[in-house]
Formats: structure tokens, sequence, C-alpha cells
């Protein structure tokens, strides 16, 4: 907690400098030191990856979010405590911020209590972050695929070995590219071909990175994609892929 804590005073401090507040962010990563890891403070079941969600949403109090959360990743690291990775701007004239849904997924951010780890009267806050974020500008824009994996609802999709799992994440991000879906989210778009730039795929089990790759190398030849072995936000999820994309 006090790791998350420094954290996100350092982005405030800096956000501050440039005369933004939290919600001018528009794409965060979040990497958490054992995020699964689970301790009992003072009697109470604590997992690290609720105490930073409960952190985070102290900080996000502090600003109103006209546009919806950033796009983000939360995502597990050997060592290192909290480090937040995030891009900033104001919107003007010139550009414009929309926030894109998914029709197969819940907001995580409005996920059951049932879901976030903790005692039960304990004050849980959900993960604050939107499914993508869209960045117009006058000729062209881009959009920000926060970490996705194989959730439909708000439940995990699990199935036998890493190869469901995959295959419904990447659906997941075909769903939420489609140009019915940005429509219905207002994204203005120039043309009707949206380009997956690159990608970033986080593997929890190293022996599952082959499969992995090659179920990518299907839906998505000819991208850029960049593997990392880490553990993801919940126990049952054996995989999640981040991208950014191109209108």
């Amino acid at each position: 907690g006090e790791q998350a804590e420094i954290a996100f005073l350092k982005m405030q401090t800096i956000l501050d400098e440039e005369k933004l507040d939290f919600s001018a962010v528009i794409r965060q990563w979040n990497y958490i030191e054992e995020i699964l890891k689970r301790t009992k403070n003072n009697c109470k079941l604590q997992q690290n990856y609720q105490i930073f969600n409960d952190i985070r949403s102290k900080y996000y109090k502090k600003a109103a979010f006209p546009h919806g959360y950033p796009a983000a990743t939360g995502i597990g690291m050997d060592t290192g405590g909290v480090v937040i990775d995030f891009i900033a701007a104001s919107e003007n004239e010139d550009i414009s911020v929309k926030s894109i849904k998914n029709p197969q997924q819940v907001d995580a951010h409005n996920y059951s209590k049932s879901l976030l780890v903790g005692d039960k009267d304990d004050n849980k806050t959900t993960p604050k972050f939107e499914r993508a974020k869209a960045v117009s500008g006058r000729y062209s824009g881009e959009i920000y695929i926060s970490g996705t994996a194989a959730i439909r609802g708000e439940k995990t999709i699990n199935g036998d070995g890493i190869a469901p799992q995959v295959i419904t994440t990447i659906e997941n991000i075909k769903e939420l590219l489609t140009s019915k879906n940005l429509k219905e989210n207002d994204v203005k778009q120039y043309n009707n071909q949206v380009i997956i730039s690159s990608l970033r795929v986080y593997v929890k089990n190293k022996q599952d990175i082959s499969k992995t790759s090659e179920l990518c190398g299907q839906f998505f030849p000819e991208i850029p994609v960049l593997y990392l072995v880490a553990d993801i936000c919940r126990d049952n999820l054996l995989v999640e892929i981040e991208g950014k994309a191109n209108f």
C-alpha cells in the first residue's frame, strides 16, 4: 500500500505541474509486485491488487472523469513495489477523447463486489479503467486497448489449456474495434479500417508462450508482438493482451 501511495502521489505531482488532473490520463500501465499475493493484516484478508485498486480509487476521486476512466493494464511483476506509467492529454478543439465499451464485457469499474478479493465487510473498490480509449485528431486517431483477458460479462472463460482463453481474448479485442462498436461509442472514424499497430501479450506460464504465439500469429499476422511472462490480475486468468490501433 505504501508503494502505491508513493506512486500515485508522484503521478499527481506530475499532473499538477502540467496543470492537468487525473481525468486527463488517457492510458495507464500499473505494474504491481506479487499482484495476486494475499496476506492477513489486522485479521483482515488483503490482496495486493485490491490494495492498489483502493488507493487508485482514492486518488481518482480528486477528478470528475467526464470522458470515463483511462485505458489501463494491471499486471504483476516479481519485484519493485509499484510502477506506474501513463499518458495524459487535455481535450481541445483539435483533440477528442472517447471511452470505448465492450458489449461482451461488464465495465471493470462496475464489477460486482463478490469479484473483489478481501473480507466481506471491507470497503473494497472496483478497478477504475475503461476497455479502451480513443484519441481523435482532425484527420486520424489512435486507440489504446486496455489489458484484455478472457472475461465475458464479468466471469472468466476457462477451458482446456491456454487456447480457449487466448481465442476469447482476441475475440474481445476484435469486438471492441468493430465499426459498429466504435460508432456506438461516438468515435469518429476517418475510414472503415482500424489497424492494430502493436500488441503486448502477458502470459502467466512460460510454457504457454509457444501456443499463444501461434494463435496470435493466426489472428494478427504481421503485427509486432511482445511476449512477457507475468501474473495476471485474477488467479484463473492465463493470458492478457493489450495494444494500440490506428484509424
